[in-house]
């Protein structure tokens, strides 16, 4: 099985649409359509993000947290973004999962993106802090239900 630095290549943080727009290559006319705060923009980051670490994998968010609605987007709204190498695709047999709405971005990349609405709500705690952590655990879950589409084609799976 790959250590955790073949792995783990890297991560940004990209708050600002100017970092997203010059480090993640997010279109400026994307993101003047869109806002910062959009499916189509999710993938383009995770696309991106895994462009930039030399990854076969990137996961992205782009969201509102809190306190206030941004963008015209209420408080809760997350984009989660999934690229994959089409390559790497292939040779695994992986699939983005079916939760996932595809966005074709270019030939080489598996694009996706997932709405997650965690908008505040009497019974659930909707704290920045809280929709913070549960966007990262929706990322991490999709990234997860991506690696079991065909888990005996990863690396160390198919050992018994």
């Amino acid at each position: 099985m790959p250590g955790a630095s073949e792995v783990l290549q890297g991560g940004i943080v990209s708050y600002s649409v100017l970092v997203k727009e010059e480090v993640l290559e997010v279109p400026r006319e994307v993101l003047q359509d869109c806002g910062a705060v959009d499916g189509r923009v999710a993938a383009y980051m995770a696309r991106g993000a895994a462009r930039r670490c030399r990854a076969q994998l990137g996961v992205s968010t782009t969201g509102v947290a809190g306190p206030a609605p941004h963008e015209g987007k209420d408080v809760g709204t997350v984009y989660l973004g999934l690229a994959l190498h089409k390559d790497t695709a292939s040779r695994l047999s992986l699939t983005l999962p079916p939760e996932a709405h595809p966005h074709e971005l270019d030939g080489d990349w598996l694009t996706g993106a997932l709405l997650l609405d965690l908008a505040p709500d009497d019974d659930v705690d909707s704290t920045r802090q809280h929709i913070r952590d549960a966007s990262l655990e929706g990322a991490l879950k999709l990234t997860y239900d991506l690696l079991l589409t065909e888990p005996e084609g990863i690396v160390g799976t198919d050992q018994p």
